[in-house]
């Protein structure tokens, strides 16, 4: 509504804009006749809009006024609008304002749209950030790892969200999260977009077996390196400690003959990496023997490829998630470098402005409506009342 009054009351080019103002104010002129109080403040409104747009006016002609106007009004509606549904899910205690702000500054930073940023922060809030200090972190960590990884922010909030929310605090920070993301998209043929959309398949099941982030990812990017898919790979593992959490009959016979310990506290307690190293040298690699312990196909997939070279990529890869402090603040200042980046930072700086006018007149324009309404009403009451 706000966007469909500003065209018709804002129409400032040189010729339009006094013949538009004009005729505005000629209905008012003839409703304030009748002495209506109401009409009175709903011209006085218009007077003070048209005050605050012909102060801006030699500024704005030349760059087309009246599109310029419902930019700025459209942006500032939209992001109000965002925020607006952010602000549902936090109490009085969350420190709204701080987190509209550090939203803006973040769209600004990252060169990324401001409405878009907001829903973001709306996932990251509905996953479970209790304040904005906590929502701004997570939100930051993700626009560096969408930065780094060439992915959208939602999709590095998904993944980050869904990591933290399995493993609780002893994951670490937003940001630790991401680094380790970023060594095994480097050691593997994966992606951040493909990791984050399928690590909530193995998380929750790994954080309750014991088993780390840093061997999920490891084992995930040993496994695509060798040629098999991310999503594979990871309804794969998540098979694997599902054969070992409630093993058959078969894979009960099958341990107790090779003294294998295949339950869920060995598991635990050795680890991904030490239990399947374990399995495959009792079983000396046998994929019959593997097949009556791991039972589906599905497990078997990335059995066989960890007893292979990818176990050996598994081990290295392990060893370098305990380096990978700076690993996504490394990817994100490599994609700083480009034109591209450097330019969405300056066009997200001129929105900002932009949006800040449109914010400014927000208040007024919804003056404007309140005021037309109760002349509107008015006036048709007297038309009602002129019948008898």
């Amino acid at each position: 509504m706000a966007t469909e009054i500003a065209e018709l009351a804002l129409v400032i080019d040189s010729s339009e804009a006094s013949r538009g103002i004009k005729r505005v104010e000629e209905r008012l002129k003839k409703m304030a006749d009748k002495a209506d109080v109401e009409t009175k403040k709903a011209q006085g409104a218009f007077q003070r809009l048209k005050k605050t747009i012909f102060s801006l006016r030699g500024a704005l002609l030349s760059i087309g006024a009246l599109a310029f106007l419902k930019n700025a009004v459209k942006q500032a509606t939209d992001f109000e609008k965002k925020m607006a549904e952010v602000n549902t899910l936090v109490s009085d205690t969350f420190a709204f304002d701080k987190l509209t702000k550090s939203v803006e500054d973040l769209s600004v930073a990252f060169g990324t749209n401001a409405v878009e940023q907001a829903g973001a922060a709306y996932s990251v809030i509905s996953a479970g950030a209790t304040s904005a200090a906590e929502a701004t972190a997570t939100l930051a960590a993700a626009n560096e790892l969408a930065l780094g990884g060439v992915t959208n922010i939602e999709t590095a909030v998904d993944g980050l969200t869904s990591t933290m929310n399995a493993y609780g605090p002893s994951v670490g920070t937003a940001t630790s999260v991401s680094d380790r993301f970023f060594v095994a998209v480097k050691a593997g043929k994966t992606t951040v977009a493909e990791l984050s959309r399928t690590i909530g398949l193995v998380a929750p099941v790994a954080a309750n077996l014991g088993i780390s982030l840093d061997e999920v990812l490891a084992a995930t990017a040993a496994l695509t390196k060798g040629g098999i898919k991310t999503s594979i790979a990871m309804a794969g593992l998540r098979q694997v400690m599902a054969s070992v959490l409630k093993p058959t009959s078969e894979a009960a016979e099958a341990s107790a003959r090779l003294g294998i310990d295949f339950n869920a506290a060995a598991l635990k307690g050795k680890g991904l990496q030490g239990f399947l190293s374990d399995v495959v040298t009792k079983t000396k690699g046998s994929t019959t023997e593997l097949g009556l312990l791991f039972g589906s196909v599905e497990a078997l997939v990335p059995v066989l490829a960890l007893a292979g070279q990818a176990g050996k990529d598994f081990e290295q890869i392990l060893e370098d998630m305990s380096k990978s402090g700076g690993a996504s603040a490394e990817a994100a200042n490599k994609i700083r470098e480009s034109f591209d980046f450097k330019f969405a930072v300056f066009r997200e700086g001129v929105n900002k402005v932009i949006r800040d006018l449109g914010k400014g007149l927000l208040p007024l324009l919804s003056e404007l409506i309140t005021q037309i309404t109760s002349a509107a009403k008015f006036v048709k009451e007297m038309q009602r009342h002129s019948k008898y």
